[in-house]
């Protein structure tokens, strides 16, 4: 995964309360009711004591990326495990392993690491708009979608990527074909851009240990990676609730405006 290159001096700049402040300003809400999630938080050790003006913990990108998390999830008593929960979700394939030369290209392209979590990818792009350069990936006037179900273990980025991206994804999927598998390319306009937008999904953490699993051949970790899976989904709300909740660049301008 690319290095952040996040310069501390911003965090000194930032603080939890002045988050709390763009979170309820953009999301139209009172200020008490992100307050309610930063307090939950740093009950359960995600994010660290605080205080306002000086000697404020100061915050980073990854902080505020469980914050919205949290918010994302739901109620903010239960805020410290959604943040948890929903945060470390990881980069998967929608296709399983029929589809893993897709999101390979699409990590590629991304300059993202295999395994990287939810919460990992919205604190990069919460950098990328502080230093300018989400549009090698977002075009200029492009939007992204930042979306989480709040009933079950999934999480997604949802958007129409620059062009560069584009073909990595369509070479993805020609790897499918080249492996004897049966696949769809994309569908695209004229002038090359997809039709429809481009999804990276995010699930279960046991999911990517099941795939590591099978590559290495172990058969004990996959058995007791599949185990640990089963378990979390029984632990999951039931299946007949659903629903989910989503935020846009909006949102990742309004968290970055926090650092400068």
């Amino acid at each position: 995964m690319q290095k952040w290159n996040f310069h501390w001096s911003h965090c000194l700049m930032a603080s939890v309360h002045s988050l709390n402040e763009a979170l309820a300003k953009v999301r139209g809400v009172p200020l008490g009711t992100i307050e309610a999630y930063s307090r939950a938080l740093r009950q359960a050790g995600v994010l660290p004591p605080t205080k306002r003006g000086v000697g404020a913990a100061p915050l980073t990108p990854i902080m505020a990326s469980h914050v919205l998390c949290a918010v994302l999830r739901g109620s903010p008593t239960e805020a410290g495990r959604n943040a948890r929960t929903l945060g470390g979700l990881v980069a998967a394939s929608s296709g399983g392993g029929v589809l893993e030369p897709v999101l390979a290209r699409q990590l590629r392209a991304m300059g993202w690491a295999d395994g990287i979590t939810f919460a990992e990818a919205v604190g990069w792009l919460i950098e990328r708009v502080l230093d300018g350069s989400l549009g090698e990936y977002v075009p200029e006037g492009g939007d992204i979608q930042i979306g989480a179900d709040r009933y079950s273990h999934r999480a997604w980025l949802n958007w129409h990527p620059t062009s560069r991206i584009i073909e990595e994804y369509i070479t993805g999927h020609r790897e499918t074909f080249e492996n004897g598998e049966e696949a769809v390319l994309p569908e695209r306009w004229a002038n090359g851009q997809l039709l429809q937008p481009m999804e990276i999904e995010f699930r279960s953490p046991w999911l990517h240990e099941i795939k590591i699993a099978y590559a290495a051949r172990d058969k004990e970790r996959n058995r007791e990676a599949w185990a640990h899976f089963r378990e979390e989904q029984k632990d999951s709300r039931p299946g007949d609730l659903w629903g989910s909740e989503f935020v846009t660049k909006k949102t990742l301008v309004a968290i970055s405006e926090v650092f400068k």
